[in-house]
């Protein structure tokens, strides 16, 4: 084997090893752990609902990354009812919990509609209010990208609760 060869064969080692050290850490960036925080009511009338919500994200990797979009589509009762997208860029830190921030606008009529209810029916029965939401961050490491899904399902109730 000649130098040139042995230089090489070397590089080529050591890339294997980084590749390979890399796709364990997005992997690990991969299993993180979403929890919803609290949502902050900022106004509420019968023409708009205007909240913000707050997830914690618990970035298990070594990586520190950047999330470029979040968009999350929102479903009540199995009803589609708007989509949400924050395109604020947020730097994930490793080994932490980060807080990522989506600010939520509805017409409660127009709710209402989409669930051919009354709109006093929505705080009525907060139990039996199923809110879905599918939500998608759109990651950036380095010159990599992609996203992670998420879904969560809870209750009205239980929204309620935990804020």
């Amino acid at each position: 084997m000649t130098k040139k060869q042995k230089i090489i064969a070397a590089s080529l080692g050591l890339i294997s090893v980084f590749v390979a050290l890399a796709y364990v850490q997005v992997n690990k960036a991969l299993s993180y752990v979403l929890t919803f925080k609290k949502y902050v009511v900022n106004k509420i009338s019968p023409s708009i609902i205007d909240v913000d919500v707050y997830l914690g994200l618990n970035n298990t990797s070594k990586l520190k990354y950047k999330i470029t979009e979040i968009a999350a589509d929102i479903y009540i009762n199995g009803i589609f009812i708007t989509k949400l997208r924050n395109y604020n860029e947020q730097i994930i830190l490793p080994d932490t919990t980060s807080s990522l921030s989506m600010n939520l606008k509805l017409k409660p009529t127009e709710v209402a509609e989409k669930l051919k209810t009354d709109a006093a029916a929505l705080l009525l029965y907060p139990d039996k209010i199923i809110l879905k939401y599918d939500l998608f961050l759109k990651v950036r490491y380095g010159i990599l990208s992609f996203t992670i899904p998420y879904t969560q399902k809870l209750s009205l109730a239980e929204l309620k609760k935990a804020s």
